[in-house]
């Protein structure tokens, strides 16, 4: 009499090792995305975007203006003089220049108003 041999199934395999690569991966993806937070946080984009939504700061240049022989000599003489001037002032201040407002006067100091954001 032949005995026969009960075939042993076959048990399946644990996918074990394919749920753990999923998990590293999103732990990655996470951890990538955490960072790039931070790097934008930490990045002046946010201030240059931000800046672009506040409202410009007044400053005022001061001319100072001399009279010699009875002629008003200024510092500030022109809109383009103004322009540098108040450039140098909105970087000073960790600005962002806006705009200029220059008014012109032949007797007395000149006005340069300036606008930063």
């Amino acid at each position: 009499m032949k005995k026969r041999f009960k075939k042993k199934r076959a048990k399946p395999k644990k996918q074990n090792s394919g749920n753990i690569i999923k998990i590293i991966l999103i732990l990655i993806i996470l951890l990538a995305i955490i960072f790039f937070i931070i790097l934008i946080m930490q990045s002046s984009i946010l201030d240059s975007v931000n800046s672009l939504y506040k409202k410009p700061k007044m400053l005022a240049i001061k001319d100072e203006c001399s009279r010699i022989f009875s002629n008003i000599v200024h510092q500030i003489k022109s809109e383009g003089d103004c322009k540098i001037r108040c450039r140098n002032e909105c970087q000073l201040k960790n600005m962002n220049f806006y705009d200029i407002n220059f008014t012109s006067n032949s007797n007395s100091c000149n006005i340069c108003n300036c606008y930063c954001r």
